[in-house]
Parts: C-alpha cells; sequence; structure tokens
C-alpha cells in the first residue's frame, strides 16, 4: 500500500507556547481531518527533524482506522492485527485468541519474510503467555526488550494477546503504536465475537424453525389428504350443496396453509450455502391459475377482483416451488395494500426471458422507498398501518435472483404499484461467468 496522497504535504507544524507539546494537523482519507497532539518527549523535542518518522505514525493510524471501519470475521480480524504488527512494527507476530474455556490457544502468527514459514515464538515470550493466561494480568515488560506481549481486553474480559518481536528495542513510540493496536484489536475482536454468536443463535432459531415447520407441513399433508378422500368417497353425491361447499372451501384453506407453511421454510433454504433451485420443465401461466385458485377466499374477502392475461402456455426451465412462492408473495402484497381495487396480473415472454408483472391500484410507494422495500425487515412509510414483519419482498428478490432473474417497482403516492418480474426461460448463469458466456 502506497502512503495516501491526502498524507503527503499535509502536516502543519505548531508549537505551542509552552513548547512541551506539537500539534500535528493531518487530512487522513475520506476527506476527514484530525489534530494529533504529541509530548516532545515520545518523539524528541526537534519534530521536524522527525517528520518522516511522525508521518509513518500517522500512517499507521490511517491503516489503523481503516482496517477496523468494517466488521470481520474472528479468524480475519486476528489475520489484520498481525499483518498491521508486521507492516509497522514488528518482524514476528503471534495472536493467541482465548477459547470456549478462557485458555489462549495460537491463532494466527506471522513474519516479515513469509518464506521461512511460519515463525516460533521464543521461549521468554512463550512463558509471558503462560503467566498471561494463568493470571490474567499483563506481566512486566523489560526494558529495551525487542519483544512485546500486550493482552487483548475489554474492560477486564481477557480476549487474547498479541505477541511482538520488535524491529528493535521497545521504544516509547513503538510502544504507543503496539499498546493502540492491541487496543482497537481487543474491540474488534470483541465484536467480532459477538456477531458470530448473534449468526450461530440466529443458526439455532432456523433450525428449530424449519424442524417445526417441517413436523406442521407432514401434518398439514395428511390432513389434505383426509379431506380429498371423504370428497371423492362418494360423499359429493350427498345433496346437501352446503356441506360440500364446506369441504372444497375447508381444502382450499389446507391447500393455502401448505403454500403457507413452505413460505415459512423458504429464509432458511434461500440462507443455506448449498441451495440449488431445482429446474424443471414448469409453466408459469399454470402456476399463477394455481395460485389464484388457492387464494380465491382471500380475493373475494379482500372483494379484490383479477384480470389475468397471458399468450397461453409459458414454459421454462425453474424451480416451480419458488416461482409459486414469488408470485404468491407478490399476490399478497397487492391484496394487502391494494385496499379492494382490482389486480392486474400479465405474463409476457420472449424467446430468452419471461415476464411477470403485478399491478395494484391502492395508495402506491414514495420513490425513497422504491428500493429500501425490498430489503430485510423494511416497509414503506405508507403500509405502517399493515401488520407485516417486511420480509415479504427481501424473500421474493431473494428467491427472483436465485433463478436468475431481476425484480423492480414502479410507483407513485396515490397511483398504485407495478411490481416486475423477469425470469430467464433456461437455467441462471452461475455469479461471475455472464461475462464469459
Amino acid at each position: 500500500m502506497n502512503e495516501p496522497g491526502s498524507l503527503r504535504n499535509s502536516c502543519a507544524w505548531v508549537k505551542s507556547a509552552s513548547c512541551c507539546a506539537t500539534r500535528i494537523r493531518c487530512s487522513m482519507s475520506g476527506g476527514r481531518r484530525i489534530t494529533v497532539l504529541y509530548r516532545t518527549g515520545v518523539f524528541g523535542s526537534d519534530l521536524p527533524a522527525e517528520e518522516s518518522e511522525v508521518r509513518g505514525r500517522l500512517l499507521f493510524l490511517e491503516r489503523l482506522t481503516a482496517a477496523f471501519e468494517q466488521l470481520q470475521g474472528v479468524e480475519r480480524t486476528a489475520e489484520i492485527v498481525a499483518e498491521l504488527g508486521i507492516r509497522h512494527l514488528a518482524t514476528a507476530c503471534w495472536i493467541y485468541l482465548t477459547d470456549a474455556q478462557g485458555v489462549l490457544r495460537l491463532e494466527y502468527a506471522l513474519q516479515s519474510d513469509a518464506s521461512n514459514g511460519q515463525p516460533e515464538i521464543p521461549a521468554d515470550l512463550l512463558s509471558q503467555v503462560a503467566q498471561l493466561d494463568s493470571t490474567k494480568r499483563e506481566t512486566a515488560r523489560p526494558s529495551e526488550s525487542c519483544s512485546l506481549l500486550l493482552p487483548l481486553k475489554v474492560g477486564n474480559n481477557l480476549l487474547g494477546a498479541i505477541a511482538l518481536i520488535l524491529h528493535g528495542p521497545a521504544g516509547a513510540s513503538a510502544t504507543w503504536m503496539a499498546e493502540l493496536l492491541a487496543s482497537r484489536a481487543g474491540g474488534a475482536l470483541a465484536r467480532a465475537r459477538a456477531h458470530a454468536g448473534v449468526q450461530r443463535a440466529v443458526q439455532i432459531r432456523d433450525d428449530a424453525f424449519a424442524a417445526a415447520a417441517h413436523e406442521l407441513g407432514n401434518s398439514l399433508g395428511a390432513l389434505r389428504l383426509q379431506v380429498h378422500a371423504i370428497l371423492h368417497a362418494g360423499l359429493s353425491q350427498v345433496p346437501d350443496s352446503r356441506l360440500l361447499s364446506r369441504l372444497y372451501a375447508m381444502e382450499r384453506q389446507v391447500t393455502r396453509l401448505i403454500a403457507l407453511n413452505q413460505r415459512m421454510l423458504a429464509p432458511s433454504r434461500l440462507t443455506m450455502a448449498d441451495f440449488q433451485p431445482k429446474l424443471e420443465p414448469v409453466d408459469a401461466s399454470e402456476v399463477v391459475r394455481e395460485v389464484l385458485a388457492r387464494e380465491a377466499d382471500q380475493l373475494a374477502w379482500r372483494r379484490c377482483s383479477v384480470e389475468f392475461t397471458a399468450p397461453g402456455p409459458v414454459v421454462g426451465q425453474w424451480d416451480k416451488g419458488l416461482l409459486d412462492q414469488i408470485f404468491s408473495n407478490l399476490l399478497s402484497n397487492a391484496m394487502k395494500y391494494g385496499h379492494g381495487g382490482p389486480i392486474l396480473i400479465a405474463l409476457r415472454e420472449t424467446s430468452t426471458k419471461v415476464q411477470l408483472e403485478v399491478r395494484d391500484h391502492g395508495t402506491g410507494i414514495a420513490a425513497d422507498d422504491q428500493q429500501r422495500i425490498f430489503e430485510k425487515f423494511e416497509r414503506a412509510a405508507t403500509t405502517e398501518r399493515e401488520s407485516s414483519l417486511g420480509l415479504g419482498l427481501w424473500l421474493t428478490r431473494e428467491m427472483v435472483r436465485a433463478l436468475g432473474g431481476t425484480i423492480r417497482v414502479h410507483s407513485a403516492i396515490g397511483a398504485g404499484s407495478t411490481f416486475e418480474v423477469e425470469l430467464p426461460r433456461g437455467a441462471p448463469v452461475p455469479p461471475g461467468e455472464e461475462e464469459s458466456t
């Protein structure tokens, strides 16, 4: 990494009246400006003569700030700390992290000459690590030593340690930089571990949720079979039309509950690392009609009329379950926010693509909200009165992406909303291969 241009010719040296401190004003990356106050005892009394050294410290500050601006995983955080240590302070660096029992374990090691492989920690440093591990307290550092061991802590909580073989004796400047690195590293590790803990908790929740939904799906499937058997076991000859109507309504509701259960499982499916759509020949127009039939009671209850146009069978290579859920989510959205107005649905096709359009006549979506509504737990400001977790459109976008397609919305306040989904008719191109095809 070259020295940023913002640091060249940008330091102003201002001696205070008492001549006991010097302020260094410097333009950092991203347009930021900082003023660093150094005691003259740190770098010497003649600071302009040591301008290159101080510039190096400022560059270290800039890189240290940039390194931890974004949240990283625990392993990557340990690597970043070691890389900064080698780049600015040391010839060899060892990062120790506490395990679940609070015991320090070597996580990462690095030396300036990578061709020599992983460095072996000197015996004196290793004994200091063992003492820190047992006492959880920093040991006294010998003056003029070329090695440093610093704890990585947040408050009184020991998260790890950094061991360094410095370029030379541990003077005030190198010690200050190492302590600052250890302090920032401790905070970054705490955030990384907290994030990892949240991810584990979410994964456990999703696994439990998926297991429950699976069991619920089995029961609903069995119930649908029983209702179907009753309807086809001679009961249809019974003249009581009201009983037959209720049985058919029951079948539709059970089918709808099964579809809802599948939608509940969608987030865990889509976030699986090995998730792959099950592609097969599917008629999109048939899927739309099946969903409309399944949601007939809901459409009637919300007093939404539906107009569906299609050029005929529209066949492509898609995952039928995903296609069903994409249209179900868009139809549910139109029913919820269309406020009883008509819903217009259209399928259009070319030789390579299919476009599904769902239009409602509701309150519409403000321009500022039209990108945000596709994110997790987001809803348009105009729809806050409706009960919703804000996951439906995010799920729809992720399912569309899984099929290699795109989704967009055209809307304005008071003019309703039109959602357009465009899907390739063949198998989606894997990410990163678009340019080579």
